[in-house]
């Protein structure tokens, strides 16, 4: 039996709950006989945006997209990437998995799921936390504070820099290459101010509503 998992990180590169539970039960199935590959995100700048590389781990193989949101244009990027989902699309459609478990969807694509159904695969999907309802994941403030759920008030607390990151960061990076070898010239408070003056710009312009609801109400 061929299944393929798909987490959002995987150790060496990142030692979490969700982590360290994924490769355990690829370890396990692939003791039981079953064909395991696992699908994850990797971070690193100095590779290609959305370079794919694969490797053996203990029984089972781990393919990797090399994601660091350099191209991130917009709030919907950060949860809804097509690249991403283009590049799932051949991987399935090559290695032909009979089951998909999904254990995390951060940094990759909520629409793999359907990509998933539309080929009539078997699908798992283990919820290790919140993340589907709430960008930070776990359901707390950012005073750490307990969250009542989604809502206008909650959601716009915590995500208002970033549903404006792609903007904002567009016009900061536009300004600060006026300037020669900018990291020498500008300190770090000026810089931050530059991203201040960006934010404060474009917030009157940001749909609150749509931009953050519109991501819990996808369909994953």
């Amino acid at each position: 039996m061929k299944i393929l998992q798909i987490i959002h990180a995987f150790p060496p590169q990142s030692i979490g709950g969700s982590e360290i539970y994924t490769r355990n039960l690829a370890l396990a199935l692939a003791k039981k006989g079953a064909e395991v590959l696992v699908l994850t995100r990797v971070n690193n700048p100095a590779q290609k945006e959305y370079l794919t590389s694969s490797h053996s781990d203990d029984g089972f193989q781990v393919f990797a997209i090399n994601n660091t949101f350099k191209y991130c244009t917009s709030f919907e990027l950060t949860y809804k990437n097509q690249i991403i989902n283009g590049i799932y699309a051949k991987l399935i459609d090559n290695w032909k998995p009979d089951l998909v478990h999904f254990e995390h969807l951060t940094c990759l694509s909520t629409t793999l799921v359907k990509e998933t159904s539309r080929r009539k695969i078997p699908t798992v999907f283990t919820l290790h936390d919140y993340w589907l309802i709430c960008q930070r994941g776990q359901l707390l403030k950012k005073d750490l504070s307990l969250c009542e759920g989604p809502n206008r008030e909650n959601c716009y607390a915590c995500l208002g820099e970033q549903l404006i990151l792609g903007k904002s960061t567009k016009l900061l990076s536009t300004k600060i290459q006026k300037y020669n070898y900018f990291k020498k010239v500008l300190a770090k408070g000026a810089i931050r101010r530059l991203k201040t003056r960006a934010i404060k710009t474009f917030k009157a312009g940001i749909r609150w509503g749509p931009d953050s609801f519109q991501r819990n109400s996808y369909p994953h």
